[in-house]
């Protein structure tokens, strides 16, 4: 079950990383990412993502570095819900309009070999000799 949920987490972000490279305008569709919704979508991502990678880290391969990114990803989500609804809205303008094409392509670069990773460590380890 655990080992399940952290592939789960490893496929989203391929899925993500892969389809920015096809079609990045879904993603730009989801919601307003600029508005309190969006910011509170992408915290609630990250704290959900954070829980999910400590709860696979003991049937993974890689149970440290499971446990640091999740918590990485759970406090950034927790910090995420104090962020000024303004700095927000002025950040996201900036990556997602004004210099979408980098934004594209950074996710697709660091998402994709994330998620690939994350599915490879997230399968159980075999048992030793």
């Amino acid at each position: 079950m655990r080992s399940k949920l952290g592939m789960a987490v490893g496929v989203v972000y391929l899925l993500l990383g892969l389809s920015m490279a096809v079609s990045p305008g879904w993603f730009f569709s989801i919601t307003d990412w600029t508005s309190r919704q969006g910011l509170l979508i992408a915290a609630v991502m990250r704290v959900v993502i954070g829980i999910a990678l400590h709860l696979a880290a003991p049937a993974s391969r890689y149970p440290r570095v499971f446990r640091v990114i999740g918590t990485i990803a759970l406090v950034a989500g927790l910090i995420m819900l104090f962020i000024p609804l303004e700095f927000w809205a002025e950040h996201m303008q900036w990556w997602m309009v004004d210099n979408a094409s980098a934004f594209r392509w950074i996710l697709v670069l660091a998402a994709t070999p994330f998620g690939a990773f994350v599915v490879y460590a997230a399968r159980p380890r075999s048992p030793t000799r």
